[in-house]
């Protein structure tokens, strides 16, 4: 079962986020990509921790940095892992973007700042997602983890 959540961050948060140095570097790192991801981590907020608290339920207290990503193009379907088993993977969407984001064949539009919870084992994908590169937080485990 998926769950979807909007709203996840509010509009200072967001702001930091999309503004902060290792996202700019990342972003720029990823420009040489015509398709794929770029993984990399940003130091987490008392605010956004509380944010992700509110929305996902997750304990984040001792966790110092948020996975993050870029992606371009489509994201073949996959079920991800993690070093550790998980419950659950966390992500949300920080721009809108044309395409679908699929979770076990089932179609999610991609609208910013909306997170999805995706239990353990279920198939992900995106489609006709288009050249531009969007921003994500995650994707991680209930521990802040990132998954792959």
């Amino acid at each position: 079962m998926t769950t979807v959540h909007s709203d996840i961050f509010s509009s200072e948060d967001l702001a930091f986020i999309t503004q902060h140095k290792s996202v700019i570097t990342a972003l720029h790192k990823s420009s040489i990509l015509s398709v794929g991801m770029l993984s990399f981590i940003m130091p987490i907020t008392s605010s956004i921790r509380d944010s992700l608290t509110k929305a996902f339920g997750m304990d984040l207290t001792n966790v110092g940095v948020l996975p993050m990503r870029w992606l371009k193009g489509d994201i073949a379907p996959h079920v991800d892992i993690g070093t550790a088993p998980f419950e659950n993977t966390y992500v949300v969407y920080l721009q809108d973007g044309q395409g679908e984001l699929l979770l076990d064949g089932v179609s999610h539009p991609i609208v910013a700042n909306t997170g999805f919870v995706v239990k353990e084992g279920m198939t992900n994908e995106t489609r006709n997602m288009g050249p531009e590169p969007r921003l994500i937080v995650g994707p991680m485990n209930e521990r802040g983890e990132p998954v792959a």
